[in-house]
C-alpha cells in the first residue's frame, strides 16, 4: 500500500493552511456545503489555486449533494486556470451522503465516497474513478461495540475487490483512539482529521500551536498504521 498519509480536511484560511503545509501534509480537503462549519466559497478556493498550487498537493472537494451544474463550473473553472490533465491527476470530489453512482459516474474528476451499510449493491454501479472509500472511527467503534464488525469487514473487501482501484480511508476525531481491533484488517491508505472546536480558540479561530501538536501526534499514529499495513 506504500504506507499511511495523514490528510486534514475542512481548511479555511491562510494561516491554517499554511500551518497544515509546514505539517508536511500534502492531502487537503476543502468544504464547499453551505451548512458547513468550515464552508469554504469557491472564489477563495480559486484564489488559492493561482497562487499555492502545488504539483506535490492532492486536493478534495467536499460537497452534500450532485448538483451537476456547479460541479461542473467548478471543473471548468479549474481547467481553465490550471489544465484539464492536472486536475484530473490532483483533485477529487468527495461526497459524504446521498451519493448516487448512477450520477457520479460523469463527473471528470476522481472520487472520494463515504462508506454506508448496503454500498455493495451499488457498487456494480461505481465509475471507474471511484478511488478512496471513507469509513469513521466512529462508524467503527459501534460496529464493534454491536458486534457488527466481521459484516462490515466483509462488506468493505467485497468492495475492494469489484473495484480494485479503491483505497480507504480511516477519518478520525482530534482526541480520539484507533480502535486497532476494528482497523487491523483494514488497508487504511490515508488517516483524515477535519478542523473543528477541538482544534479551534473560537468559530473559525484555529489554535495553530494545537493543531501542529496534534498533526505531529496523528503522523506518529500513521506511522503505525503503515507498520501494520
Amino acid at each position: 500500500m506504500g504506507g499511511v498519509s495523514l490528510k486534514i480536511d475542512g481548511i479555511y484560511d491562510d494561516g491554517l493552511w499554511d500551518n497544515v503545509i509546514r505539517g508536511g501534509i500534502t492531502f487537503l480537503g476543502f468544504d464547499f456545503r453551505p451548512r458547513s462549519m468550515n464552508f469554504l466559497p469557491e472564489y477563495r478556493f480559486l484564489e488559492w489555486m493561482e497562487t499555492r498550487f502545488s504539483t506535490k498537493h492532492s486536493y478534495f472537494l467536499k460537497f452534500d449533494h450532485e448538483n451537476p451544474l456547479f460541479l461542473e463550473k467548478i471543473v471548468n473553472d479549474l481547467s481553465s486556470s490550471l489544465g484539464g490533465e492536472i486536475i484530473r491527476e490532483q483533485f477529487f470530489f468527495e461526497f459524504e451522503f446521498e451519493h448516487r453512482f448512477d450520477l457520479l459516474k460523469e463527473l471528470p474528476l476522481k472520487l472520494s465516497v463515504y462508506f454506508r451499510e448496503g454500498l455493495l449493491r451499488e457498487v456494480s454501479r461505481a465509475p471507474e474513478n471511484f478511488r478512496y472509500l471513507v469509513l469513521t472511527g466512529k462508524e467503527l467503534e459501534e460496529a464493534s461495540a454491536q458486534n457488527r464488525l466481521g459484516y462490515l469487514w466483509r462488506e468493505v473487501f467485497e468492495i475492494v475487490k469489484i473495484n480494485p482501484q479503491i483505497e480507504l480511508v480511516l477519518k478520525q476525531e482530534w482526541r480520539s483512539s484507533l480502535l486497532h481491533s476494528a482497523i487491523d484488517m483494514l488497508p487504511i491508505r490515508l488517516l483524515s482529521l477535519e478542523v473543528n472546536n477541538e482544534v479551534e480558540e473560537a468559530y473559525r479561530v484555529p489554535n495553530h500551536l494545537l493543531i501542529k501538536k496534534e498533526i505531529e501526534h496523528w503522523k506518529r499514529k500513521s506511522l503505525e498504521l503503515g507498520e501494520i499495513f
